[in-house]
């Protein structure tokens, strides 16, 4: 779990993991077309063209997007065959100029037209795979009529792929707040771990090092939640619970009163752990009662006169958001 959690957590987007899917299906379908076909030295060419399933799809409809498929499959066939008879004919200079305009075209492609780089950047990097190709074929055996045929087995590949997982992105839906309590009982932890604070200046460098990860995490995942009441109850947590954090006893104050910033700090990161790392909704159900118990005593603390009671309420704040979210996830009103 905490693998697949990591593994979100770098592409909140979708965008890769659907790169990915569709470039699975493609290449698992040009490896069917490939057993299927009759034998024949070009058919490593449905392979080469089922590759390009791994390409991003742009475009704002399903129509555009094949639209723009066919037009890149067409540009590297076209690549694939005039590479392959400058290799057969051991035509060196022309295959060079070609691949140094392809290679020009990519640098040019990534600043100016940067949806349609990927397909330039296939077309250079198979325009020498293919001169190799076409230089060790002696005897011509791959002939262009079957090299077209198997590009376009290969680009039919590509089409059902594109066809079967359409989305430039997967939506992580719920996952994702899987992803939130992970990090979030992470950082609960490792607070809980460092004990009793002063301030944030007394973390030892690794510690500091990844609360500052853990927190740019939350605040990162929490920009993708599409639900916009879920997402502003992230925020309003986030936001206390930094505060909780980092909230300084500052120059002057009394014992007193930076006993108890140290003691609500330290309560509430242990009660929060507790919550996050139930493992059933019973036991779940009686760490929230522990949890609003604890709001209940800070909240009769008397007032504090260095800080107006902000601490306090700020944490009472976040104790109210970690109780919702928690009854919503049991099934609770």
């Amino acid at each position: 779990m905490s693998f697949f959690i990591r593994y979100i957590r770098n592409d909140l987007e979708g965008i890769y993991t659907a790169e990915l899917l569709r470039g699975c299906l493609s290449m698992l379908l040009a490896v069917i077309f490939n057993e299927l076909a009759a034998p024949n030295p070009a058919n490593a060419y449905i392979l080469i063209v089922g590759l390009y399933g791994l390409r991003s799809l742009y475009g704002a409809t399903l129509l555009r997007r094949l639209g723009n498929i066919l037009l890149s499959l067409l540009l590297l066939t076209g690549t694939l065959a005039v590479s392959l008879y400058f290799g057969q004919e051991k035509l060196y200079l022309p295959q060079l100029v070609f691949c140094i305009t392809l290679c020009t075209g990519t640098v040019w492609a990534l600043r100016k037209a940067p949806g349609f780089s990927g397909t330039i950047m296939f077309m250079s990097v198979f325009s020498v795979v293919n001169f190799g190709m076409g230089l060790i074929d002696h005897e011509h055996e791959i002939l262009f009529p079957e090299l077209f045929r198997s590009a376009l087995l290969g680009s039919t590949a590509v089409f059902l792929a594109v066809l079967l997982i359409p989305a430039v992105k997967i939506h992580w839906c719920a996952v994702i707040n899987l992803c939130f309590y992970h990090d979030l009982r992470e950082f609960a932890r490792t607070m809980t771990e460092l004990g009793e604070l002063n301030t944030f200046s007394e973390i030892d460098g690794k510690a500091k090092n990844r609360l500052l990860m853990l927190q740019s995490s939350l605040f990162n995942i929490t920009s993708y939640v599409n639900d916009p009441l879920r997402k502003n109850r992230y925020l309003r947590l986030l936001n206390s619970l930094m505060l909780i954090t980092y909230w300084p006893h500052g120059a002057g104050a009394s014992e007193e009163h930076k006993k108890r910033i140290t003691g609500i700090r330290k309560g509430f990161f242990e009660k929060l752990l507790g919550v996050l790392s139930a493992r059933n909704p019973d036991r779940l159900r009686v760490l929230l009662k522990e949890l609003d118990n604890f709001k209940n005593e800070i909240s009769c603390l008397p007032r504090d006169p260095f800080c107006g009671g902000e601490m306090t309420s700020e944490t009472a704040a976040a104790i109210r958001e970690i109780a919702v979210l928690m009854k919503e996830k049991i099934g609770h009103d």
